[in-house]
């Protein structure tokens, strides 16, 4: 094989090992309690997952982890540990959609930190809270194990106490606790 097709095989092989893959996914309305997808992903990735929050739910909260998963042998055979999954660089975002909904575009408002996850930082719930309309989460990051990388992300929602209901739960509190006095005072 001539040494410019060699070159150029490298090349056409380097650029596909670097494209970035990207999947679109509607959950359409938010269902109560939560919302999940794992896709496997390969080379750099950039996911959406969209969805609208109904009325009544005001707080929304959301994990991702990648679920790595390295191949270590033991004697006799003599190799070196196997990445079968990985993620690096791993982050996701939490977007108002502001405007052609589904899409991910310039008029997006990011409603939360860039929050990132790999194999190693746990599962750390990541809470806002919004109001009823059209979200979105971005999730981006780099597949780098011999199959790819694997992640899984989840999203729940939940109504937030009004204020009078919590004027409520105290006073009730207040009520047991001078119920208890009292029982005690003539026991």
């Amino acid at each position: 094989m001539n040494l410019k097709l060699s070159l150029g095989l490298a090349a056409a092989a380097a650029s596909l090992s670097m494209s970035v893959a990207a999947a679109d996914v509607d959950w359409g309305v938010h269902s109560d309690p939560s919302e999940s997808a794992s896709p496997m992903v390969t080379g750099s990735f950039v996911d959406h997952y969209f969805f609208s929050i109904p009325a009544g739910f005001n707080l929304l909260a959301s994990v991702t982890v990648s679920n790595n998963l390295t191949v270590v042998f033991t004697p006799p055979v003599v190799l070196p540990p196997l990445v079968v999954f990985q993620i690096n660089n791993g982050y996701y975002t939490l977007f108002s959609d502001g405007g052609s909904v589904g899409v991910a575009d310039g008029g997006d408002i990011p409603l939360g930190n860039n929050w990132m996850f790999d194999g190693a930082s746990g599962s750390t719930v990541n809470s806002v809270s919004i109001g009823t309309g059209d979200y979105y989460y971005k999730v981006w990051g780099d597949a780098v194990g011999v199959s790819g990388g694997l992640y899984t992300i989840t999203s729940a929602i939940a109504p937030i106490p009004e204020p009078g209901t919590y004027a409520m739960m105290l006073a009730g509190l207040g009520a047991v606790g001078f119920v208890a006095m009292r029982r005690r005072q003539r026991g």
